[in-house]
């Protein structure tokens, strides 16, 4: 009896593994999008309290895609003052790849930002079961963004995120990233993919 690989492929259609990249291509974007993205998004039509359950779901999301698009020269913005790395710098170049406006906001900002999300949420999630103080959940969060951020000065900062939305936005990431992915001309993208499909299987 054939075994799924994915949402939509078994071993049947596979019965030696990929062999080319295009195949470990289509099925990534099929696990993720069959195995994730839409199970959050079915979740939280069904269940107005669904949202915490919805980011558990899809917040590695941004962890592969940093994995996958990590190179020590684009993202040495990620590196502190002592030449280490900061924690988490792939799941915050991912942070940063899928949520491009970020860049618009000034550097302290967006500093903070992402070492609260990594930390108060991925980690919080991953670690505690639910996100840290200073984060908020909300289905009337009206932002196309999927989220918010404020600088609350001396009271620190908070943010705000829709799951749904944030939800929906990782679906046209993953949309876009795979036909970059599927480009000929992406050459160190698709081998940096290769490379981290193939340490995971």
């Amino acid at each position: 009896m054939p075994n799924f690989i994915s949402r939509n492929y078994t071993t049947q259609n596979f019965p030696n593994g990929p062999q080319t990249i295009e195949d470990r291509i289509l099925l990534f974007a099929d696990r993720v999008r069959g195995w994730q993205i839409d199970p959050a998004l079915r979740c939280i039509q069904h269940d107005p309290h669904a949202g915490f359950a919805v980011l558990h779901i899809v917040v590695s999301y941004f962890e592969v895609i940093g994995m996958i698009e990590f190179d020590a020269n684009t993202h040495a913005y990620l590196m502190t003052q002592d030449g280490d790395w900061e924690g988490g710098k792939e799941f915050k170049a991912g942070l940063m790849s899928v949520l491009p406006e970020l860049a618009n906001h000034k550097s302290n900002q967006v500093r903070w930002f992402r070492n609260d999300f990594y930390i108060k949420v991925r980690c919080g999630l991953y670690h505690q079961s639910m996100t840290r103080s200073g984060i908020f959940i909300s289905s009337q969060l009206a932002q196309a963004n999927g989220y918010e951020f404020r600088d609350l000065g001396n009271q620190g900062c908070a943010i705000a995120i829709n799951p749904h939305r944030l939800a929906e936005r990782l679906s046209g990431h993953l949309t876009a990233f795979e036909l970059r992915l599927r480009d000929p001309l992406n050459q160190k993208l698709r081998q940096r993919f290769d490379d981290v499909f193939q340490k995971l299987q």
